[in-house]
């Protein structure tokens, strides 16, 4: 039995008991989109996996996740500002107080580069924004440090939302 969009909405509203007039089909849409993501968070699948190519900005300490990410699992940073094809190195996931406090440690009066710039190859990256839009500008960004000192290539691997549904949240629009 395959499920469309039109079964599963009628399932929900008869699960529920209600009708239209109480299940509307905005509240109905974003119930739906909230299952799914708690899918893929709960159950991340292969299938729902993307790598995508991108590239540091120099003297920048953020940058917009690819449109349409729901998370990330992995960037990978490469020597180079051209290619992905040289031994590349696994930035740390950590949380955004972990990045501002290590920033810190090195700029503050207790660290050796006092009214410095931190800047060098990134190391750790931090998530920020919510995941809620199809668009890089909407799909949440990452925090870095230490901040790019040039302009290095990158690699995310990263779970999109449903493309089943991306589709129809598009159609509605």
């Amino acid at each position: 039995m395959s499920y469309t969009y039109a079964t599963i909405s009628s399932n929900i509203k008869s699960y529920t008991e209600v009708d239209a007039n109480v299940f509307t089909q905005a509240v109905l849409d974003d119930f739906i989109m909230l299952a799914e993501n708690r899918i893929n968070v709960d159950l991340p699948m292969d299938a729902d996996r993307f790598v995508q190519e991108g590239q540091f900005q120099a003297n920048k300490n953020t940058i917009n996740n690819p449109a349409g990410t729901l998370f990330v699992r992995g960037v990978e940073v490469f020597p180079s500002t051209t290619v992905t094809t040289e031994q590349g190195t696994w930035l740390e996931k950590r949380d955004q107080t972990f990045l501002s406090e290590y920033v810190g440690r090195l700029t503050g009066p207790e660290g050796p580069n006092t009214g410095q710039d931190v800047t060098g190859k990134p190391k750790y990256y931090a998530m920020f924004g919510g995941a809620i839009g199809l668009t890089d500008s909407t799909s949440g960004g990452l925090y870095l440090a230490p901040t790019p000192d040039i302009n290095y290539f990158l690699e995310y691997i990263i779970t999109n939302y449903l493309l089943d549904y991306q589709e129809q949240i598009l159609q509605l629009l």
